[in-house]
């Protein structure tokens, strides 16, 4: 594959990770190294075996390796030495040669037994023998035999076949131990090929017997969850495709509609994963007007069981999850018959919340009823006057333009300024400031009130007293405001004295560097002091490309001495970081 080269390999990676893979590739830890029709194959030993594939695609390298780096899509050390042994194997780089730059000598006629050599022995063998093979192979293989189970089961037909499919999707799902993150994407993928004799069973219009499987396969996906770490969300690909294969089942086989309104309706109110959700409206075709007349009656009656909550409750008093599941139910169906009083009888039932307010005064918006959405978003301000919402605040204010009163409008803006005084709400006050033509004066007045926040600090910080923050807060949001405005030198100099994130700095360092190149320097070599004191290979690698621009900087202005000098004085002050000296040897 000419696309592994030496010269490219390094450029996958950090420095730390390829000389790692170098080291592994020396010691002799890539074994099982193998290719067939463009996909490269190894075993790499490092703390247990590693799983590494290389292959190209669309002009990339692509690879995957089951270690911990590999899972997060990191081109791994594994994944160097298995390249680098490849380059050996197929001899097209000078891995395996001499100083004289030949091929090292070998066994004389001696040629490596590539995949395609083992796929034409196989193709001369009687079918007994390659049975055998496989058959030892599945024995150890769980899931090859699994796979094997089913192809047979796909031949038997009738009720035997879904006896051994419904068996073998639990085997799939429940394992019977717990999968950890690096094991989860190898489950999901036998999951699917046990959901692809599901699938056969429904192009052979078995779709009573479908129904069957992916409602018993659901209720063990749910039980999974609770024995395997899913951070990448693979289950969520197996929920769609199970209630994907359920809906196309009950498109075919017709249901008793009121039997299945029930089934639906008692797992979304009782589940926990949202399945068949919003099930109202996806199956209302399947449903028909009997079933969802049933399914609308089982609404009602778990509805009627649902107290009105009022501002003053608390929003903990919202927080269970039937009333939740209800509550979408009849959101859902609410939506279906377009009526906006219905959809607001359901929101109004818990204005514990001022969202509540905020939803249904977008609700009647979106139905061109602007008076009674203006009402609704003003009961929420008061209902949640030391508290309010932005969003709320900033849906009053857009009607208050709507119908001219600008200054109730600006108003409402400039208190939610004051209270989070930040870049953002600076935005949104400009914003609203245009609208009125008003920008200059609101300007004026906006950063007048940032800059006495400089001066003023509270005697002492009281528990929930915020203006502390922001009073310490107020020189990063000015010179955060400075940089949007394009006051570049405003910016830097509130900043000298400012408590800043090393973003900001960044910001302000590239925005220097034209005009003013020696203060872009002294931040990146602040930042390069900062980063290295980490003492972690990220952060090394964060100072290195610091120390980048800090070399292009002082070219710039002819100072390559003074660089040198700067890196010698590095390396002698950072000498025992090992893998920090490594990296910047590299420069």
């Amino acid at each position: 594959m000419s696309i592994i080269t030496e010269k490219h390999l390094p450029s996958l990676t950090d420095s730390l990770r390829y000389q790692r893979g170098r080291e592994y590739f020396n010691s002799g830890a890539v074994t099982n190294l193998r290719e067939y029709r463009g996909r490269i194959s190894a075993t790499v030993t490092g703390s247990e075996n590693y799983r590494v594939r290389l292959w190209e695609e669309d002009g990339q390298l692509e690879y995957e390796c089951s270690c911990p780096d590999g899972q997060d899509y990191e081109f791994c050390k594994h994944c160097v030495a298995a390249g680098l042994a490849w380059l050996e194997q197929t001899g097209t780089g000078t891995i395996g040669k001499n100083q004289s730059g030949r091929r090292k000598p070998g066994k004389k006629g001696r040629k490596e037994i590539t995949a395609e050599d083992i796929r034409g022995w196989l193709q001369t063998q009687d079918v007994s023998v390659l049975a055998d093979l496989l058959m030892e192979q599945a024995i150890d293989d769980q899931r090859l035999y699994g796979q094997l189970k089913l192809q047979v089961a796909s031949d038997i037909g009738g009720d035997t076949n879904i006896s051994i499919i419904q068996k073998a999707l639990k085997e799939a799902i429940l394992p019977g131990y717990f999968i950890n993150y690096q094991a989860a994407y190898g489950y999901a993928s036998n999951v699917e090929i046990a959901l692809d004799s599901v699938e056969t069973l429904l192009k052979d219009d078995q779709a009573e017997a479908v129904i069957q499987l992916t409602e018993f396969a659901l209720r063990k996906a749910e039980e999974a969850l609770d024995s395997m770490d899913d951070s990448d969300g693979h289950m969520r690909n197996i929920f769609e495709r199970l209630q994907t294969l359920h809906l196309d089942a009950c498109s075919q086989a017709k249901p008793d509609p009121e039997a299945l309104a029930r089934r639906l309706f008692e797992w979304e109110m009782n589940g926990e994963w949202d399945v068949f959700s919003e099930a109202a409206s996806r199956y209302a075709e399947v449903l028909g007007e009997r079933g969802l007349t049933f399914y609308r009656e089982l609404a009602q009656a778990e509805w009627h069981k649902v107290k009105p909550l009022s501002p003053s409750a608390g929003t903990r008093a919202s927080y269970d999850s039937r009333r939740f599941n209800i509550t979408h139910i009849m959101e859902t169906l609410a939506e279906q018959t377009d009526d906006v009083e219905a959809l607001v009888e359901v929101l109004s039932r818990d204005l514990s919340h001022s969202y509540s307010f905020l939803r249904i005064a977008e609700a009647y918006k979106k139905a061109g009823k602007h008076n009674k959405a203006l009402d609704w978003a003003e009961r929420g301000l008061k209902a949640f006057a030391k508290t309010p919402d932005q969003r709320l605040q900033e849906f009053v204010a857009d009607e208050y333009h709507r119908l001219k009163r600008h200054d109730e409008a600006m108003s409402l803006m400039w208190r939610l300024f004051t209270d989070q005084p930040g870049l953002e709400s600076y935005r949104e006050l400009k914003q609203h400031a245009d609208r009125c033509k008003q920008w200059p004066d609101w300007r004026s007045q906006a950063l007048d009130h940032l800059h006495q926040l400089l001066e003023k600090k509270p005697a002492k910080r009281q528990p929930g007293n915020f203006y502390f923050s922001y009073a310490r807060g107020s020189r990063p949001t000015l010179v955060k405001i400075y940089l949007w405005e394009k006051n570049v030198d405003a910016a830097w100099e509130l900043a000298q004295d400012a408590d800043l994130h090393d973003e900001l700095w960044l910001q302000l360092a590239a925005q220097r560097e034209k005009q003013h190149p020696e203060d872009a320097i002294q931040v990146y070599r602040n930042l390069i002091e900062s980063s290295v004191n980490q003492t972690n290979n990220a952060a090394y690698a964060q100072a290195v490309n610091h120390l980048k621009k800090v070399e292009k900087l002082m070219k710039k202005t002819n100072r390559e001495n003074a660089f040198k000098n700067y890196l010698s004085g590095l390396r002698t002050t950072y000498k025992r970081k090992r893998n920090f000296i490594a990296m910047i040897n590299k420069l």
